[in-house]
């Protein structure tokens, strides 16, 4: 596995930044974004290149998360190498610590690292063992906790046992929302469907092999358990309490999509290089 040590070594230039993205957006060679001809040449660097049957002029990042960034790209590479590195998640305040940055600049380059780990938008549906499971995010303030509690914002988890997990924000936890979710991720025919005791879940068991856990009874009842998407909400709730501390319902997507890319790529080495290529193939917009 890189080092960040190995990795401010191997970029740090602009130009072995720009030829390493480049090997990552045209693996096959560079193309034309707009007529997709490989009739390429460069006019005199490495980041200008013109298109000999159209004659549009590019680089290697124009229409990417890096589109006419002032920020080097080495800071770009190091920053989303820190991200993919961090199991419990990062503070824009020690990214603009290690890179030496403002703080609004960390901020907005990791919202915009954080849209390149977006979930796809269509997955094969979940089957075999599948968990469900809801959880709640919010500040500390007095009143209830937990469900029902003013001010939190509801995420649903969706995971195959020992498999891959979608996370999603929610309005609520109405039947039509929660089972709408569940619907949309898990096969009919999945040998089982494990939630807890939330009566939303109850008219799921007109379409599924329903298995509820009643957690003021057990937590583990032979193969009924959903621990798989409760240790996703541990690392979840971590990071929300001892690293972010605040996490916005606006911004709350963009934080689900790097703790489920994380925890969906568990184990896999230069998860950067992955990001990177996502970051290359979703336009600049702002997040």
């Amino acid at each position: 596995m890189t080092s960040l040590i190995e990795l401010a070594n191997q970029f740090d230039t602009k130009e072995k930044c720009l030829v390493f993205l480049e090997r990552l957006r045209f693996p096959d060679g560079v193309q034309c974004p707009r007529c997709k001809s490989k009739r390429v040449c460069r006019l005199g660097t490495v980041d200008k290149l013109q298109c000999n049957d159209c004659r549009y002029m590019f680089s290697i990042t124009a229409g990417t998360v890096f589109h006419r960034t002032h920020l080097p790209l080495n800071k770009w590479i190091l920053a989303t190498f820190l991200i993919c590195n961090a199991k419990k998640g990062i503070s824009a305040k020690q990214i603009q610590r290690d890179l030496n940055v403002s703080y609004k600049t960390a901020w907005y380059l990791m919202h915009r690292i954080r849209r390149a780990m977006k979930q796809p938008g269509f997955i094969k549906q979940f089957t075999g063992i599948v968990e469900a499971d809801e959880t709640y995010l919010g500040g500390k303030r007095r009143g209830k906790r937990g469900r029902g509690a003013a001010g939190k914002a509801i995420v649903i988890g969706v995971r195959q046992r020992k498999g891959k997990l979608r996370a999603e924000l929610i309005p609520d936890v109405k039947a039509k929302t929660v089972c709408g979710v569940l619907r949309k991720y898990v096969r009919k025919d999945a040998e089982m469907l494990c939630v807890d005791e939330l009566p939303s879940y109850n008219q799921l068991a007109i379409d599924y092999n329903l298995e509820r856990i009643h957690h003021e009874i057990a937590y583990v009842r032979g193969m009924v358990h959903i621990n798989g998407v409760e240790s996703f909400w541990a690392i979840l709730k971590r990071a929300f309490i001892g690293t972010h501390h605040k996490m916005s319902t606006k911004y709350l997507p963009l934080y689900l999509n790097e703790f489920t890319f994380r925890f969906n790529h568990n184990g896999e080495t230069n998860l950067y290089q992955t990001v990177l290529t996502n970051a290359l193939a979703v336009d600049g917009q702002r997040p």
